[in-house]
């Protein structure tokens, strides 16, 4: 299914400014720390939040509902 997808999502975690690029290519997973590759697509998805949050939500500890509307 990822074989042809090109797309990539930046995350920016605010609490220790750390900055990842997740770049889905040729059927791979590319993560770089801070700035994108050159030729990495526009985002489809950007993701800013707390490194907390993330833990929380990466463990089914809070829905991304919920974060949203609690501002995490």
């Amino acid at each position: 299914l990822a074989a042809g997808v090109f797309e990539s999502a930046h995350y920016h975690f605010t609490d220790t400014d750390e900055r990842f690029v997740v770049t889905i290519r040729h059927g791979l997973a590319e993560i770089v720390a801070g700035e994108p590759l050159p030729g990495t697509p526009e985002p489809v998805a950007s993701v800013e939040t707390t490194t907390g949050t993330w833990r929380r939500l990466a463990t089914d500890q809070v829905s991304p509902a919920l974060a949203l509307a609690s501002g995490d």
